[in-house]
C-alpha cells in the first residue's frame, strides 16, 4: 500500500480554518479610550486584526488586555457586542475594565433613557452579569408573567407596579 500524502509533503497551504492557522498573531487596538469615576472602570472600542483566523475568542481578548493594561483579575474585564468586519480579519466591539469584580457587582442597573446606540456609556446590563457570572437568572414561569402584563394593562400610569406588587403578595396569604 503507497503512503499517504498530507499537504505539507505536496507543498501546499493549509486551510485557513486548520489548527495550524489558529496560531496566528492578533493584534488588539483600543480607541475612545475614558475612564468613567462615577462607574469606577475605564471604557472603550476595541478593534481585533485577526488575519488568516474566523474570530478571537472572548476569553483569549480578556486575557491579552489584562496583560495590556495590568489588570490584575480578568474577571474585571467585560468584552461585548463583538461584529466581525465584512471578508474577516477584523472584528469591532466594546470593552469594560472595572476597578474591582464587587465595583462590577455593584453597579447600578438603570438605564435611564439612553438610546441602545449609546450602550458603551451606560452601566452593566444584566446579560453581561449573567454572562460572566456576577447574577443569578430569577426563573419566572411564562404564565405568571402574561398574568402580570395583562393586569397592568388594566391600570393607568404609576400604579401599575402597584398592582403587580399587590398581586404577588394576594397570592402569598
Amino acid at each position: 500500500m503507497a503512503k499517504r500524502s498530507n499537504y505539507k509533503t505536496l507543498g501546499l497551504k493549509p486551510h485557513p480554518l486548520s489548527k495550524e492557522m489558529a496560531d496566528k498573531a492578533v493584534t488588539i487596538r483600543t480607541r475612545k479610550f475614558m475612564t468613567n469615576r462615577l462607574l469606577s472602570r475605564k471604557q472603550f472600542v476595541i478593534d481585533v486584526l485577526h488575519p488568516g483566523r474566523p474570530n478571537v475568542s472572548k476569553a483569549e481578548l480578556k486575557e491579552k488586555l489584562a496583560r495590556m493594561y495590568e489588570v490584575k483579575d480578568p474577571n474585571a474585564i467585560f468584552v461585548f457586542k463583538f461584529r466581525t468586519h465584512f471578508g474577516g480579519g477584523k472584528s469591532t466591539g466594546f470593552g469594560l475594565i472595572y476597578d474591582s469584580v464587587e465595583n462590577a457587582r455593584n453597579t447600578s442597573l438603570n438605564t435611564g433613557s439612553s438610546g441602545r446606540h449609546r450602550t458603551c456609556l451606560r452601566p452593566l446590563s444584566l446579560v453581561l452579569r449573567y454572562a460572566n457570572g456576577l447574577d443569578t437568572k430569577v426563573e419566572k414561569s411564562r404564565k405568571q408573567m402574561k398574568e402580570r402584563k395583562n393586569r397592568a394593562k388594566k391600570i393607568r400610569g404609576v400604579k401599575k407596579t402597584k398592582a403587580g406588587d399587590a398581586a404577588k403578595a394576594g397570592k402569598k396569604k
